[in-house]
């Protein structure tokens, strides 16, 4: 665990680039030693690089430059297995975007300015996302629009669904997921799933992000989608996946209808995922649903025998044990009986997932919908500031 800061000297012409080791270390687990590099770089985008050899759980290392470096990376290849804390102003994360030679330094700013998610940065990133050379640093900049969930990062993203590539071009739609409630979002997916995609994971990702947006018209979309055959059955899988999120009571029965013997096995185990989820629904509900799958334990797929012991875990009704116990019991794989073991062991440790990630996700929905509408009124109020005579 690494902590990185640095400050420059004007006087002297002295960059210093300080490196903490900030992991706990005890008499068997001291402060590692490695080499490092560390890269400085000019308004233009142009790098000087230094080798350094780390080898205190505090060291500094100085630089002599004629100029203050614009920006600084410490390991901007992503050479050392790490977590890296290194706190750097917007313009140097936005150079470091545009110019920096690896794709992997420049995702990692990207994911940074998501983090920063003032409008200069969401202008910033929406040219990543729509001209970077890779698709990947494409794909982090659309997911870093995600996060920052403004009425610019929306309309950013909505460009970005004409990307030509297809990994790219997901990771937009998967962005647009993030906007909870927003009828615009959720029309521009509904039209993705309606017309179809090039690739069969752009459209499954649509379905999932539909879900998400919890639009009225997406229960009947998603359920729509479910005819459509495709690869691994990505579309299906997806679209239930969806139809959990919308926490719809009527997804129960289409869900149960999908997941009886006869279907096509990947859709049976997404279907009884969604089940899972719709036992947030109601102690009634989670009883009915809880009903339905205990005869799963027996059923003749294997697949399935391995997602019922996640599915009842996912509820963490005591209840479930018995069936489980069965289960772990009387089949024959070793995956499905450790798998059914593990259930068991979480219900009795009481970690009912299910109920606490339910409160948890809603709980970080309400502060990240609070933050952007803060943010939104504190552009609006700058702006008006700055039209002032």
């Amino acid at each position: 665990e690494l902590e990185v800061s640095h400050s420059f000297d004007d006087k002297r012409k002295l960059l210093s680039v300080t490196v903490k080791q900030t992991h706990k270390t005890e008499s068997t687990t001291a402060a590692f030693r490695f080499s490092a590099t560390i890269a400085l770089m000019d308004g233009d985008g142009v790098e000087t690089r230094h080798r350094v050899e780390v080898k205190e759980r505090e060291q500094t290392f100085h630089f002599v430059c004629n100029a203050a470096p614009k920006a600084v990376s410490f390991d901007p290849a992503q050479d050392i297995l790490k977590t890296l804390k290194h706190k750097r102003s917007r313009e140097a994360l936005e150079l470091i975007l545009r110019k920096a030679p690896e794709a992997i330094a420049r995702g990692a700013a990207a994911r940074e300015l998501g983090r920063e998610g003032s409008p200069q940065a969401t202008a910033a990133l929406r040219e990543a996302m729509l001209t970077d050379a890779f698709w990947g640093v494409r794909a982090d900049a659309a997911a870093a629009l995600g996060e920052i969930r403004s009425a610019q990062a929306k309309a950013a993203l909505l460009d970005g669904l004409s990307l030509e590539h297809p990994k790219a071009r997901r990771a937009v739609v998967r962005a647009l997921g993030s906007f909870r409630n927003d009828t615009e979002a959720a029309d521009a997916l509904a039209r993705l799933l309606e017309k179809g995609d090039p690739s069969y994971f752009v459209e499954a990702e649509a379905a999932l992000a539909l879900g998400k947006t919890r639009d009225p018209l997406a229960f009947e979309l998603l359920r729509a989608a479910l005819s459509r055959d495709s690869y691994l059955e990505a579309i299906r899988a997806h679209a239930f996946s969806g139809m959990a999120e919308l926490r719809d009571e009527r997804v129960i029965e289409v869900a149960r209808q999908w997941s009886v013997y006869g279907k096509p096995p990947r859709a049976r185990v997404a279907a009884i995922g969604a089940l899972a989820r719709c036992a947030e629904l109601g102690d009634a509900r989670r009883a009915e649903i809880l009903d339905f799958l205990t005869p799963l334990v027996d059923d003749r797929e294997f697949m399935v025998r391995l997602r019922v012991p996640g599915a009842f875990e996912d509820i963490g009704d005591p209840r479930a044990i018995i069936a489980l116990t069965r289960l772990r019991d009387r089949d024959l794989d070793g995956r499905v009986q450790r798998r059914a073991q593990e259930a068991i062991d979480a219900i009795l440790q009481g970690r009912n997932r299910v109920e606490e990630g339910a409160r948890l996700r809603e709980q970080m929905d309400k502060l990240r919908e609070e933050n952007v509408k803060l943010r939104e009124r504190l552009d609006k109020l700058e702006a008006s500031v700055g039209a002032k005579p």
